[in-house]
């Protein structure tokens, strides 16, 4: 049976998908830092469906879509490379350098009564550095459009910005950093440039600062990501939910600093043949939505 032990692969990790390992959760319905979202004026801005404001509410509502064993293979790369950072960080022994515990990393936000949560986040990491703090983002590089993006451009995703910003207000932090990893080899294509590429396994870091303008800075360079833009589109969110519908406009993608993203971002979302039956002006109803996605989508429905 010469794949037999690759059918004991694919079977246990079909059952991680169908039977996911479920976590207390006592904090009860809310947003997530995953999906923080970008308010600029009356439109929302990402980079990509997680950040999507109608991905947002779901997630809320205890609609997520099941993921794929590629997936589940992505997921588990992503973490290997956080715990390794946590272990570098304690290997590299510098005195009054260390990183806290996850219940001191959290970030809540309440509603104007200040009695209903309803955001919360965690820094992937939260330096503790001669008394000062600063949060770190790590995330893993799995393209060559990603290796290209942050070795060659040094441009982090917006998302991940997004993230590091709700931390450093929270934590009362004036700089953060994203930090990338690429674990394998990478020999890409610039069609920009119209020549090849090639990365080893590295690592980058991105310096991110508040200024006097209220945005964040990523390497000197302005981005289009505020503690105000991100803490308004949480109770922009909060009042949709309350009020049972979504924006008939989809979020505008754009990178960083703002700039239209060449390419559509809802075009890899599970929820994009569901949003496709509306039209730029449609009213759209939340549990009509819902109930049209549990007809078309594979999705975990969690009360």
């Amino acid at each position: 049976m010469p794949d037999f032990f690759k059918h004991v692969l694919n079977t246990g990790i079909l059952d991680m998908i169908e039977n996911p390992d479920q976590e207390d959760d006592e904090l009860g319905p809310r947003f997530r830092g995953a999906n923080t979202p970008l308010l600029d004026g009356d439109s929302f801005l990402t980079d990509g469906e997680s950040h999507c404001p109608r991905v947002a509410i779901l997630r809320k509502r205890g609609i997520s879509s099941k993921p794929s064993p590629k997936n589940i293979l992505s997921w588990t790369y992503g973490r290997a490379w956080e715990a390794l950072m946590k272990r570098l960080v304690d290997r590299a022994k510098i005195p009054n350098l260390s990183y806290l515990e996850e219940e001191q990393c959290a970030v809540l936000i309440y509603d104007d009564s200040g009695e209903r949560l309803i955001y919360s986040a965690r820094p992937d990491l939260l330096i503790s550095y001669n008394d000062k703090k600063f949060p770190v983002e790590c995330k893993s590089i799995q393209s060559n459009n990603g290796a290209l993006n942050i070795f060659t451009h040094n441009k982090p995703k917006l998302g991940a910005l997004l993230q590091l910003c709700m931390a450093m207000q929270a934590h009362d932090c004036q700089t953060g950093y994203t930090l990338y990893g690429l674990m394998h080899w990478v020999n890409g294509y610039d069609f920009s440039t119209r020549s090849g590429f090639k990365c080893e396994p590295d690592f980058a870091t991105q310096f991110a600062e508040f200024r006097d303008d209220g945005f964040m800075y990523s390497n000197g360079r302005k981005t289009c990501v505020s503690y105000e833009r991100c803490l308004n589109g949480i109770h922009a969110l909060d009042q949709l939910d309350a009020a049972g519908i979504f924006l008939p406009e989809r979020p505008k993608g754009v990178d960083m600093f703002g700039n239209a993203m060449k390419y559509n971002c809802c075009t890899y979302c599970p929820y994009n043949m569901i949003c496709s039956q509306y039209g730029p002006k449609d009213s759209i109803q939340i549990d009509e939505f819902i109930e049209e996605v549990k007809l078309e989508v594979d999705v975990y429905v969690r009360a």
